[in-house]
């Protein structure tokens, strides 16, 4: 197995094979699973739980055997075993070796793997190895559906919509955790980007995506067009007090792709940058 590219995304980022990719995936940054598959069968379930408690690594890998063994009638356990950080286990069936491993990371998340199909146990090895965590108030990357960038602590995505020729993602940004969020940012990628600016320039085709109520003035930073955008409040309680919505949008093309990559920032204070997408490198912030 040769891991060529990753996934990134609620705080983890896990490596992928030739042909594997995202294929579901359910939950949020304190806990959830995947499906990674390619083209024929799904391969790994992957669960995320954090939790500031020191999981029992036996007792977690023992529920994520009966499981599988619940999924797979006549599995049961073949062998075991545990290292410092993680264990691992495989259960046998008729058709072939299914093998469970999990891993608590010193940030304090938890991934449990499921193999969906029958495979060895040094390919869920290699991913295990190569699986990378950080805490709560680090920066992230996100890696998903075309999407790669990377954003600065307290950043949570909400959702993500993927479909053809379109991929939007929303984050909104809890800072110390807080339970109400202070900022959005939305970042959706077209397909098709000549077709759909049409004859239009980038700042052109931002600015007539503006609200009517909006007020704008719009920048350009060498391929990068940005548009700044304030309106009145949603509400009369706003309006008295003269608070006034404000969006910061910047956009730019993806040529190899031929993508339309549009950011969007809500927000009252502190607008995050734009991000940049570097030679070689994910998107940064600026």
């Amino acid at each position: 197995m040769t891991l060529v590219t990753a996934i990134a995304l609620h705080g983890f980022a896990h490596p992928l094979p030739a042909g594997w990719e995202l294929a579901a995936n359910w939950g949020n940054w304190r806990a959830g699973r995947l499906v990674l598959a390619d083209e024929l069968r799904a391969h790994v379930q992957l669960s995320w739980a954090r939790s500031s408690r020191t999981p029992d690594l036996a007792a977690t890998l023992a529920r994520a055997g009966k499981k599988l063994a619940r999924a797979h009638p006549g599995a049961g356990m073949w062998d075991h075993r545990f290292e410092s950080d993680r264990g691992f286990a495989c259960w046998r069936a008729h058709d072939g070796d299914r093998h469970v491993a999990v891993r608590r990371f010193a940030c304090g998340v938890s991934l449990v793997w499921q193999q969906v199909h029958p495979g060895s146990e040094r390919d869920l090895e290699k991913l295990v190895d190569a699986t990378t965590a950080v805490a709560n108030d680090q920066p992230a990357p996100w890696r998903l559906h075309g999407l790669d960038l990377e954003l600065p602590p307290w950043w949570r995505l909400e959702g993500v919509q993927h479909v053809a020729g379109l991929v939007r993602a929303l984050w909104c940004r809890y800072p110390d955790d807080r339970v109400r969020p202070d900022q959005l940012l939305v970042v959706r990628r077209i397909a098709c980007a000549h077709v759909v600016l049409g004859e239009r320039t980038l700042d052109a085709w931002l600015r007539a995506h503006l609200r009517r109520s909006e007020v704008a003035t719009s920048g350009r930073d060498g391929d990068v067009a940005m548009v700044e955008a304030t309106a009145p409040g949603p509400t009369w309680w706003r309006r008295l007090r003269r608070q006034h919505d404000r969006r910061r949008l910047h956009a730019w093309i993806e040529d190899d792709a031929d993508r339309l990559v549009i950011q969007e920032w809500k927000g009252s204070t502190g607008p995050l940058p734009c991000l940049l997408r570097l030679p070689g490198s994910a998107l940064r912030v600026a």
